[in-house]
């Protein structure tokens, strides 16, 4: 399983090899302004608890940084969640210096197999700053509907996997006030999430 793991990463890297030596130059950039899709009107992150990877409970509060970019997925998601981890990755590495007041949070939708052992492992191939978090159907089912995110398994017979799961692949980037203020679809640059955790590190100096 580690393998088949290990597979869909070295895609997502070649898929995201077109971001090119400018874009990940412009990662340390001093930011301007939101480059992501900006809410027009905004929307509360409400609180929650989970289990971290550690097995741990967890209680996502926004109020707890300064700036938070949220992500649901699933560690057997064959395209979009890996893609989304290499950005995350790249643009974690540009954001370094300020990791003490920015938070990288993956939220489980695949509860069932995504054990905080598993999560653990597959985030850790990215970074192993990213907090993970799984629980139980019914938890798991109650985030995703106060965060208006859609799930849906859809049976793959005869797969190894038994099935996959059809999400919302958007990642948001939530203030210390609980807003979500921009939202990430697949594919976005990593400088562009870089530069938008930026601008909203320094509205709240």
């Amino acid at each position: 399983m580690k393998t088949r793991m290990i597979v869909l990463i070295a895609l997502a890297i070649l898929l995201t090899a077109g971001v090119g030596v400018v874009g990940l130059m412009m990662l340390n950039q001093q930011p301007l302004e939101f480059r992501g899709q900006v809410m027009t009107t905004l929307r509360y992150a409400p609180d929650f608890t989970l289990t971290d990877q550690d097995g741990q409970p967890y209680t996502f509060r926004a109020s707890d940084a300064e700036a938070t970019v949220l992500f649901f997925g699933y560690t057997y998601c064959p395209d979009v969640c890996p893609a989304t981890m290499v950005t995350w990755r790249e643009a974690m590495s540009g954001l370094r210096r300020y990791r003490d007041r920015v938070r990288f949070v993956y939220v489980s939708v695949d509860p069932e197999r995504d054990t905080p052992e598993r999560l653990k492992d597959y985030l850790a191939l990215y970074d192993p700053g990213i907090i993970g978090l799984t629980g139980t159907p019914e938890e798991i089912a109650a985030v995703a509907d106060a965060y208006r995110i859609y799930i849906e398994k859809t049976p793959v017979p005869g797969s190894e996997e038994g099935y996959l799961i059809g999400h919302t692949a958007t990642s948001f980037l939530i203030d210390s006030q609980g807003f979500i203020r921009v939202k990430f679809a697949t594919g976005t640059a990593p400088e562009v999430v870089a530069n938008d955790v930026r601008v909203l590190l320094h509205e709240s100096r």
